[in-house]
């Protein structure tokens, strides 16, 4: 029960993470098209995932960025950028996601694990103040 609350927890945090690493698989996107998004108010048009602060920016974020999880129908995690759950180690403290291959930002530049790093290590930045600043009190490292 404890492994599975933790994974619950480290899920979401991933999640979170790997959302702001922008990624998607397949083309780069350079096909020319417009994406064209209807709200029926305005939005602030932060569209990154570290510092948004409405819904409405938050739709356009859900349509661009990936997470390392997300939850099905059945609200189960299931693998997204990851290729699988996470290995937990034994004394609960490490996660270790292995990421799927030919996985692209849109300028076409490969998604490795220091994007990932990246992410957690701007949330842990004390001069952070967003919205996922706690996500991150308990990590070490």
């Amino acid at each position: 029960m404890k492994t599975s609350h933790y994974l619950k927890k480290a899920g979401a945090v991933c999640m979170a993470a790997a959302m702001m690493t922008g990624c998607a698989s397949g083309s780069s996107g350079t096909n020319g098209k417009t994406l064209t998004v209807g709200l029926n108010t305005g939005f602030n048009g932060i569209f990154s995932p570290l510092y948004y602060q409405t819904v409405y920016d938050d739709y356009v974020i859900e349509m661009v960025y990936q997470s390392m999880l997300s939850y099905d129908r059945d609200n189960q995690l299931q693998p997204e950028l990851a290729t699988e759950q996470p290995t937990i180690s034994e004394d609960g403290s490490t996660l270790t996601f292995k990421l799927k291959k030919g996985v692209k930002f849109s300028d076409g530049s490969k998604l490795d694990a220091d994007d990932v790093v990246l992410t957690f290590t701007a949330m842990a930045d004390p001069s952070y103040t967003g919205r996922f600043s706690t996500y991150v009190d308990y990590l070490e490292g």
